[in-house]
């Protein structure tokens, strides 16, 4: 059936159907009824579900690396906040992304983090460097996120977003490994950047 005419042509009745946006409200109900993970791993973009790649060792182990060090960073300077991992995030407007790592206030919501509370979220990219540094950089900027931080595994670069003003950053810095990264948001907040010994090259 998989091959046959049939599936071809609701494939093309599907590609011809119009699209509809899902609001942030249909959205965490969709979740509560645990819907989206039929899909796998997924979050909330421009009010489109988005698919997240699946995670294998070098991205999951620089992601947990990045994580211990600015769990430490964090809880030194600024111990009430709360470094997490893989929380969504909901900055409102069809945008409920799904970030490898966030800094943000604590709040007793049980929902996703309010996007108010969060001050700065990192992303691992092994393989989606086109799109955390491009769309999803963007993304954030016009979400008002105060910093962004995004690894480039395969170049063994952090790239630091900062200031977004009118949907871009007006800040923007690269950082090599064995580089101090400072938060320009957290105060007293630095991290040394490194990538497993396994990954270098």
């Amino acid at each position: 059936f998989a091959q046959g005419p049939l599936y071809a042509r609701l494939r093309r009745m599907r590609a011809a159907l119009p699209l509809s946006k899902i609001t942030d409200d249909e959205f965490d109900q969709m979740v509560t009824r645990g819907l989206p993970f039929v899909l796998g791993r997924v979050e909330l973009r421009d009010g489109f579900l988005h698919r997240k790649n699946a995670q294998y060792i070098p991205h999951g182990v620089s992601k947990m690396r990045l994580f211990r060090n600015l769990d430490r960073a964090i809880a030194g300077a600024a111990p009430t906040l709360e470094t997490s991992v893989e929380i969504s995030v909901r900055f409102g407007g069809g945008f409920t992304p799904l970030p490898d790592i966030v800094v943000w206030k604590r709040t007793r919501e049980r929902g996703a983090i309010p996007g108010a509370n969060v001050l700065l979220i990192a992303e691992i990219a092994d393989t989606t460097q086109a799109d955390d540094l491009g769309a999803k950089r963007d993304a954030y900027a016009r979400a008002g996120l105060a910093e962004y931080w995004a690894v480039d595994l395969p170049a063994r670069t952090l790239h630091r977003f900062a200031v977004p003003q009118d949907g871009t950053y007006q800040q923007a810095a690269v950082f090599t490994e064995g580089s101090t990264v400072d938060s320009l948001t957290i105060p007293g907040v630095s991290v040394v950047f490194e990538i497993p010994d396994q990954f270098a090259a």
